[in-house]
Order: structure tokens, then sequence, then C-alpha cells
């Protein structure tokens, strides 16, 4: 509801007077149902009802299950399980039986020297990569005599020269 307006200032202001009052008495006579005594009595009872079954409910499923919580997350589903994680670790522990003494020296140092053995073995041009890589060629020379082929072949089947060159190289760094 708008008040009216007039360009005589008198008569606006009287009747925005009004129309406030009008608003005053409108807003006082906004009626919001509210439920009956007896209405709100049921719902409360019905509510407590509903909380009491879902409650015995829950009791009897603890029974069921030992005392354990049913809504508890069960252990297996807290972390992701590989069921066949026992075959990979058996196949791993097979490989590594079968390989040879100077692989797995190679395996050990390269954890000891904190570089992959994938960047070893592989085609890393990395400093760090390179020189532990001549140091252990040096390594397997003198530890274990092998011939330069063999030591390429431990190093990913890289070139006898390769070989021969990295204990060169430790070798004139030994010298100085």
């Amino acid at each position: 509801m708008r008040p009216p307006f007039h360009r005589d200032g008198l008569i606006c202001v009287r009747y925005c007077e009004a129309f406030a009052c009008l608003l005053a008495v409108h807003k006082m006579t906004i009626h919001v149902p509210t439920p009956l005594t007896f209405e709100a009595k049921l719902k409360e009872e019905h509510k407590a009802r509903r909380q009491r079954f879902a409650d015995a409910v829950k009791r009897a499923r603890l029974r069921e299950n030992n005392g354990q919580d049913v809504d508890a997350i069960p252990e297996w589903k807290g972390a992701e399980i590989h069921f066949d994680s026992h075959m990979r670790a058996y196949q791993l522990h097979l490989a590594n039986q079968m390989v040879r003494p100077e692989v797995l020296y190679l395996k050990k140092r390269a954890v000891d020297l904190d570089v992959p053995y994938h960047d070893l073995v592989g085609r890393s041009a990395l400093k760090k990569v390179v020189e532990t890589r001549r140091l252990l060629m040096w390594e397997l020379r003198e530890v274990f005599g092998l011939s330069f082929l063999e030591i390429g072949r431990a190093f990913g089947w890289r070139d006898s020269s390769t070989a021969m060159s990295a204990v060169k190289t430790v070798e004139a760094r030994m010298r100085r």
C-alpha cells in the first residue's frame, strides 16, 4: 500500500502519518498459526517413539556385531589395499634371488649413495648420477673383478668402452 502524494506538503505529511498507523496495525494483525497444544504433544510423542525404535535397532545390531559400532568404517576400508600385493612381493623376492650378486651390490650402494637404481642403469645424464655410476663401475671392477663387458651388462647393457672409460676416469681422480 503506497501513501498518497500531493504537491502540498501539509497533505502529504498527514497522509504519511495515517499510512504509518495503518501499516503498524496491519503488522500487529498478521496471524501466524501456532500448533495447538494437543497437536504439539502428539508430535513430540511421535518423535520420542521414533527415537526409541531407532535406538533399539542400533542396540540389536551392536549385539549381533559383538559390540562393534555399526556406523564405524571397517579397518579394511580405511586404507586402500591391493589384494594381489602378496603376489607382487613374492615375485620380487624370487627375482631378487635370481639376480646376480653384482646387481644386488649395485642396489645396496644406490640406496647408500641416495641415487635411484633405475637412474643408475637408465639413461639419466645428471651429474650426480653420472659420477655415482662411474664410481660404482670402478667398485665392481675392484670388488668383484668383473670384465668391462660384465660391468656394462650390470649397468643396463652399456658398452664395454663406457665401463672402461668410467674406470679410467675414477682412477685418474684418485691419483690426483
